[in-house]
């Protein structure tokens, strides 16, 4: 009897001794935290959102707008799959200050936020740029003397004009920011050709 006593009173303690330290390790361990990636631009729609029992975590939406919590490491992390836009633009240019301000906006956008790299080109004083946008042209088999700014190249795409938003429908400024989203999703979901070298040629 005195045995089964001392058991039990040993078990208690035990028992008491396991739930200090769980009351301790477990918010630790279990609590998701979110967190801003930092450290490295993570290749998922969301980025870095939280950690969980030690491991960074990545709130990753894909294509079909599935959303899943998965383990993101920096070695995970390509920068080849961040989509680099190009942006010939020219000084005094109001569609060129309006399409400025949607990437601006859409780099606040969680989904968009680490999708993209935006690479301006000044072409009106700037001869060497103004030659890039030209190439750039020549590359998508465009009338050199037809295009103008803004004129953005996306994946393996372009586009050339901007309607200040202020001045369209809800629906067609829906309609105008889904196709540059649009763009961008395809470079950065299919893969693209870089044109970077060959404006540099």
């Amino acid at each position: 009897m005195k045995n089964k006593k001392e058991l039990l009173i040993l078990l208690a303690v035990i028992l008491i001794g396991l739930f200090a330290v769980l009351a301790v390790v477990l918010p630790k361990v279990l609590t998701f935290k979110k967190t801003d990636n930092l450290e490295y631009k993570c290749k998922h729609s969301y980025g870095c959102s939280g950690t969980f029992f030690g491991k960074k975590l990545c709130a990753y939406k894909d294509r079909e707008g599935i959303t899943e919590d998965i383990a993101c490491t920096p070695e995970s992390v390509s920068e080849d799959a961040v989509v680099n836009i190009y942006l010939f633009r020219g000084d005094g240019c109001p569609h060129c200050e309006d399409l400025l301000d949607f990437f601006t906006e859409l780099k606040e956008d969680s989904a968009y936020k680490y999708k993209f790299n935006l690479i301006e080109y000044e072409v009106r004083n700037n001869r060497d740029n103004k030659h890039k946008m030209n190439k750039a042209a020549e590359y998508f088999d465009l009338n050199v003397g037809n295009v103008g700014v803004p004129f953005c190249v996306i994946g393996d795409t372009y586009k050339i004009g901007f309607s200040n938003p202020l001045y369209l429908s809800d629906e067609d400024k829906k309609e105008q920011a889904d196709k540059f989203k649009k763009m961008i999703d395809d470079a950065y979901y299919d893969g693209y050709t870089d044109i970077k070298e060959y404006l540099d040629k």
